[in-house]
Order: C-alpha cells, then sequence, then structure tokens
C-alpha cells in the first residue's frame, strides 16, 4: 500500500508539472502573437514549436493547426491593409507635394505672365533651402527633378486654363451682358494672361455657347409666350417690337427679326395642326353613332317594303338602305312614295332607275355622309382650314344685322322644312289612298312621329353645335391673329348671335313637340280603328279622324241619301262603321303588318275576306264600358249627318 500510494503521488505531481508548463506555452505564444501581429503561417508553427516542443500536450495549449492557420489569414489581411494605407499615404504626400509645386509656380506665372521667368523664380526659392534631414534633402532632390522634366509649354496652357476656370463665373456674367473680349481683355487685371491664346479662345468658345444658350433661352421664352392663345390674338402676326419686350432685351438681344417671324408662325402651324389631328379624332368618334343611327332610320323606313315580287329588285333596296344615307328627311319621304306608288310588282330595272336617280339626290354613300358630317365638325371648331377669328365668327353668325351666316341659314332652313312636318299627316306622309287602303293607318302616322322626332333631334344636334361655335370662339389658340382684330368684339358677336339663334332653335323645338303630341293622340285613335276598337271620342269634331270619315261618307254617296231624306241601309251603316273602325270586325288596313306598307295592294287584297279570325270577335269589356256597339254607332251616324 505505501508502495502504492507513492507512486500515485509522483504521478499527480508529473501532471501538475505539465499543466503548469502548457499554461506557460499558452501564456508565451500569445505573447508572441501581439508582438507579431502579421506573423505567417511558418512562423507561427516554428513559434509553437520553440514554446511547446514535441509535446503534443503542450503544443495543444499554445495552437492547433487549423487555429495557426486561422491567425495566420487574420494577420495576412492585416498586413495587407498596412501596406494599402502606407501606399495611399506615400502617393498622396507626393501628389501634394508636386500640387504645391505647381500652385506655387501658377502664382509666380500669374504675377509675371511668362513661363520661363515663373520657373526661374521657382527654382531660386529651392535653391536657397538647407536641408537638416535626409529625408528633406531626398525630398528637395525629388523637387528639382519633377520641375526640370516639366514641359513649359504645355504647363502654361494648363495655368491659362486653369486661370480661366477660377475666373469663369465673372467671365460668365460679363458675356451674359453682351461684352466681347477686346472689352473684357482691356479691363482685365492680368492682361498678359488674358490675351494668352488658350485664354482668348476659351473666352471666344464660352462667348459662343452662352450666346447659343441664350438663343435656347429666347426661343423657349418666345415659344411660351407665342403658345398663350390669348396673347397670340393680342400681339398679332408680325407685331415683333411687342414679342421683344415680353420677352425680355436680355434674350431679344440674340434674336432677329425674320427668327421671330418665322418662329410666331410656326407656332400658330403647330397649336393649329395639333388641334385639327385631335378633332379629326374627335369629329370621327362623333360621327360614328350619327352614321348608324341614319343608316337605322332609313332601313326602318325601307323595311316595309318587304314583300316585292322581284327580288333583285328587294335585294338591291336592301343594299341600298345598308350603303346609303338620307342628306334631308324630305328624300326619304319622296323615295317611300314613289316606291309606295309602284307597289310590290315593281321590277328590277325600275328599282335600280329609282335608287340611281335618288342616290345623287338627297341620298349619299356612308362613307361619303361619315366624312360630310367630320368636315362640318372641324369646321364648326375652326380647324377645317386655318383662318382668323373674324373669319370664323363671320362665316358662323355674319354681322349680326345685315348677314345672319350659315348658322342664320341653316335656322331659316329648318323652319320652310318644319312648315312641311307641321301639315296634316296626309299631305307630310304624301297618302293618296287606294281601292284597298281609303283612310290614313297607323304606318301613316308612325312615318310622321318619326319625322317630327328626327328634326327634334336635328335641331339639338345644332343647337350644341352653336354652343361649341361659341365656346370655340372664345378660346382662339388656333385663329390667326392679325394687329387691327378686335378679340373682345368678335366673342361679343359670337355670344350674342349664339344667344339669340339657340332661342329660335327652342321656339322650333316647342312647336315640333306641340305637333309631336297631336299626332301621338291620333296615332293611338288610328290604332284603336285598325283594331276595331274605335268609339265616339276618337271623332272630335274637327280631327283627322272625322274628316276621313266625312270624305269617306262623301265619296260613298251616303251623304248625298241623308241630304235626298232617304235612309241608309243596314248595310251602309256597317260599311261606314267598318270605315270608322267601330265595328266587331277588323277594318281593311288593321290587316297589314306593324309598319308595314300601306301600298302592298296585293297583300291587302290577299287578306280581305280570308281572315278566320276577327281582331275583335266581341267589343271588349263593352258591357264594363257601360256602352254598346250599337250606342256608338248612333252617336257617330249622328255626328257625321250634323256635319252635312
Amino acid at each position: 500500500m505505501a508502495f502504492g500510494g507513492y507512486v500515485y503521488q509522483g504521478y499527480q505531481d508529473r501532471n501538475d508539472e505539465l499543466d503548469n508548463q502548457r499554461m506557460k506555452t499558452a501564456k508565451a505564444f500569445e505573447e508572441y502573437k501581439k508582438a507579431n501581429p502579421y506573423a505567417t503561417t511558418q512562423e507561427l508553427r516554428d513559434a509553437v514549436d520553440q514554446f511547446a516542443g514535441s509535446s503534443p500536450y503542450l503544443r495543444t495549449g499554445a495552437a492547433t493547426e487549423e487555429t495557426i492557420k486561422d491567425i495566420a489569414l487574420r494577420n495576412s489581411q492585416a498586413n495587407y491593409a498596412r501596406e494599402r494605407r502606407e501606399y495611399q499615404s506615400n502617393v498622396a504626400a507626393k501628389k501634394q507635394n508636386k500640387q504645391d509645386m505647381q500652385d506655387n509656380l501658377f502664382g509666380y506665372y500669374t504675377e509675371t505672365g511668362d513661363i520661363k521667368t515663373a520657373m526661374n523664380r521657382l527654382q531660386s526659392d529651392l535653391n536657397a533651402l538647407n536641408p537638416e534631414t535626409g529625408f528633406q534633402s531626398d525630398q528637395l532632390d525629388d523637387d528639382k527633378r519633377y520641375l526640370q522634366g516639366l514641359d513649359l509649354n504645355a504647363i502654361s496652357k494648363q495655368f491659362d486654363q486653369r486661370y480661366f476656370n477660377d475666373n469663369k463665373d465673372l467671365i460668365t456674367s460679363q458675356i451674359s451682358a453682351g461684352t466681347s473680349f477686346d472689352e473684357f481683355s482691356s479691363n482685365s487685371a492680368n492682361p498678359h494672361m488674358v490675351n494668352s491664346g488658350t485664354f482668348k479662345n476659351l473666352y471666344s468658345n464660352l462667348f459662343e455657347d452662352e450666346k447659343e444658350t441664350r438663343r435656347v433661352s429666347a426661343f423657349d421664352k418666345l415659344n411660351k409666350l407665342l403658345a398663350d392663345p390669348n396673347y397670340l390674338n393680342q400681339v398679332g402676326s408680325g407685331n415683333v417690337d411687342s414679342i421683344r419686350k415680353a420677352i425680355g432685351e436680355r434674350f431679344s438681344m440674340f434674336l432677329e427679326d425674320e427668327e421671330i417671324e418665322q418662329r410666331l408662325t410656326a407656332q400658330q402651324d403647330n397649336l393649329f395642326d395639333g388641334k385639327r389631328s385631335a378633332a379629326m379624332t374627335a369629329g370621327t368618334d362623333r360621327a360614328i353613332p350619327m352614321v348608324k343611327a341614319n343608316t337605322d332610320e332609313l332601313v326602318s323606313y325601307l323595311s316595309q317594303f318587304d314583300e316585292i315580287d322581284d327580288k333583285t329588285a328587294q335585294i338591291a333596296l336592301q343594299n341600298f338602305s345598308m350603303t346609303h344615307n338620307s342628306s334631308n328627311r324630305a328624300a326619304i319621304s319622296a323615295l317611300v312614295s314613289e316606291l309606295d306608288a309602284e307597289g310590290d310588282g315593281i321590277s328590277s330595272k325600275k328599282m335600280n332607275e329609282i335608287l340611281s336617280r335618288y342616290s345623287q339626290n338627297g341620298f349619299v354613300t356612308t362613307n361619303t355622309y361619315k366624312q360630310n358630317l367630320v368636315n362640318e365638325y372641324m369646321q364648326n371648331q375652326g380647324l377645317q382650314k386655318k383662318t382668323y377669328i373674324t373669319d370664323f365668327v363671320g362665316d358662323a353668325f355674319g354681322d349680326g344685322a345685315n348677314s345672319q351666316g350659315r348658322v342664320g341659314k341653316q335656322i331659316s332652313e329648318n323652319q320652310d322644312q318644319i312648315k312641311k312636318v307641321l301639315g296634316d299627316t296626309a299631305d307630310v306622309t304624301n297618302f293618296k289612298g287606294n281601292q284597298y287602303q281609303t283612310r290614313l293607318g297607323s304606318s301613316n302616322y308612325n312615318s310622321h312621329i318619326r319625322d317630327l322626332q328626327g328634326h327634334i333631334q336635328d335641331i339639338a344636334t345644332q343647337r350644341q353645335t352653336i354652343i361649341d361655335i361659341v365656346s370655340r370662339s372664345e378660346n382662339p389658340a388656333n385663329f390667326y391673329g392679325t394687329i387691327n382684330e378686335d378679340y373682345g368684339q368678335q366673342v361679343t358677336l359670337a355670344r350674342a348671335q349664339g344667344q339669340k339663334h339657340i332661342a329660335s332653335l327652342d321656339q322650333q323645338v316647342e312647336q315640333l313637340q306641340q305637333k309631336l303630341a297631336q299626332v301621338q293622340v291620333e296615332a293611338r285613335s288610328v290604332a284603336l280603328r285598325d283594331k276595331g276598337l274605335a268609339t265616339i271620342n276618337d271623332f272630335d269634331p274637327g280631327s283627322a279622324n272625322m274628316f276621313q270619315l266625312q270624305d269617306y261618307f262623301e265619296r260613298k254617296g251616303y251623304a248625298d241619301i241623308i241630304r235626298g231624306g232617304g235612309q241608309l241601309t243596314k248595310q251602309q251603316v256597317e260599311d261606314t262603321m267598318r270605315e270608322a273602325g267601330v265595328n266587331k270586325h277588323p277594318s281593311a288596313a288593321s290587316l297589314s303588318t306593324p309598319g308595314g306598307n300601306p301600298g302592298s295592294s296585293k297583300r291587302l287584297a290577299q287578306r280581305r275576306g280570308t281572315s278566320q279570325n276577327p281582331v275583335n270577335a266581341n267589343y271588349p269589356n263593352m258591357r264594363r264600358q257601360g256602352t254598346t256597339l250599337d250606342d256608338q254607332t248612333n252617336l257617330i251616324m249622328n255626328a257625321l249627318m250634323s256635319n252635312l
């Protein structure tokens, strides 16, 4: 046991000694790192070998191989940064020293105006120096070598450029004031430098650059000024003096009169072209729905001729309705009347002859109609051609006294057309009657209603056109101005005439609306007659229904029987009631399709007497209405006889 204890104690002492050595090794290595911040990998290994020997245990206390590599990498990076800083510091010092030498040389050159004299002065200054250290001696030698290596011709030009740059603000201000080089040179404190070739060229180049800059600025001010339509109108074409004053003499001095006049015209043209292009697009967009509406209206009018025997003729008519537009509503009525007179038996030759004639009179192709609408819009906008506001207002409204312009002419033409559509429906629709249709039917009244509504819509468009014209007059951006034009006077004239003409249009619309209301009421009565549902209420004294029934009564000779003291037979009374539309059987007119051609004689003839399904087999709601068919018959017959 004693021997064993001795051995254990020796073992413990040995371990303690190794631990102490290991700590000493680690401390020594740490101190080495601090003392050698830029040590390489091999140097670090050597240090570990020195401190730890071959003992693995001691070596791990200092550093592992991986640790050594990491430390060496950081040392390498730190050393690289240090060397870079030292290099940069040396380069900067040398550069600054050369700059100092150049500054000194530039100072002497500024004073003397001669580069050789300046160089001699600086070299004399260097020669007078007494270096106290080796570094100072080396630096002095380096400075002398630097001066000896300078190209005096090149450095003098650089100094001329430098002097120009240092005084550029002063030079620029002088140039802006229009100071020539000779004037600047004579007033310079350093004429020997100013008169150098380099400085003179630099001054001349800057003068031209500044002149061009001022010209650009002058043109920019001119363009901004001329972009104002109100100013364009006020200044007038060719009034150069007022334009020069507006942009300022400091800029206008760089512009010639011809340049100002050319730019004035060009600006007006550019504005006009831009507005015209936009207006063309707007005019086209506006025309498209108007063309469609016109086409749809024509198709609606001609759709009644859908049972023409000759299919070639029918195809020609269909094609015409899809490819043409009416320039006036009277042309549609005339065409419908002529086709109606021909009836369903019209030949293709006759159809083509009629359509060919109307295509040149009252109708145009769809493309032509569209272009006419665009041209009209452009004219109303004053953009059809380059013009003066006086001409634009004069064309639209005249002088307001002796001439009313094209707007006044249009309103006058409206009144002539309105007189026609305000007439009786029979006259408006050119109704003449035939053996199958002795009185006006729903199709006639619907046609008259369409005419009235169409005129109301046309006037609404004209009203907006006048508003656009007046608005255009108030914004004359694209009008050419003249010195003698009075813009305010033209705007006042346009406003006054616009208000007057709008008031006239409103009166025309009121007339049309009143007539439209009347025709719509008459149309409802006729619709009842067509269905055999008419009553005494549909035959007011003086109404179209009563006039037509009286005419029938006279033409049939029934009136003469009454005047002779005779009495009508039951059949004669039934005929009269059938004509009146007070009948339990449908009248001939009701057998036609809605909106159908009243002249389709064959269609009507085929259907007369063949209908097995009367429209009104029993007078609807008769008992509920509190009256009878006989009552209505007696009332109407009494009304007829009272007018004899």
